[in-house]
């Protein structure tokens, strides 16, 4: 996500370095929820790959064949019908269903703080024929 983190590469000796440079409204963020951060390296399809496969696992099992629906409010009642469905499945050598599972989980977590964090950053500029296009 390049709005929260800058990937550069630096050469040392024989060695190309990846360095991360995390935004400071990105440090903020995190710190506000108190969590750390973890990165996939790019390019390395493997370490991702469990999120992908979940990602596709839930789009085939909700979305085919296509639901028809008249409403967005008749889809969003019939993905919570579904997503209720898959909280009673059992996932592949797990003895407990994923409802189990999350009811165990969710003790562990802290609380989420009072206040949402606003974790845009607002820069006011002025366009010019001569402003550059990328900005």
């Amino acid at each position: 996500m390049a709005t929260a983190v800058k990937v550069s590469y630096e050469r040392e000796e024989r060695k190309r370095e990846r360095r991360r440079d995390e935004s400071q409204t990105f440090v903020s963020f995190r710190s506000y929820y108190l969590f750390e951060s973890h990165f996939c390296t790019p390019g390395e399809a493997h370490e991702k790959g469990g999120v992908e496969n979940g990602v596709g696992y839930s789009r085939r099992d909700m979305f085919v064949p296509i639901p028809r629906v008249k409403s967005y409010e008749e889809l969003n009642q019939l993905l919570v019908k579904r997503c209720d469905k898959e909280k009673e499945r059992n996932v592949r050598g797990k003895e407990k269903s994923i409802r189990e599972m999350w009811e165990e989980e969710k003790n562990c977590l802290r609380p989420l703080p009072q206040r949402e964090y606003d974790c845009a950053e607002i820069i006011e500029t002025r366009v010019t024929p001569y402003s550059p296009r990328d900005v």
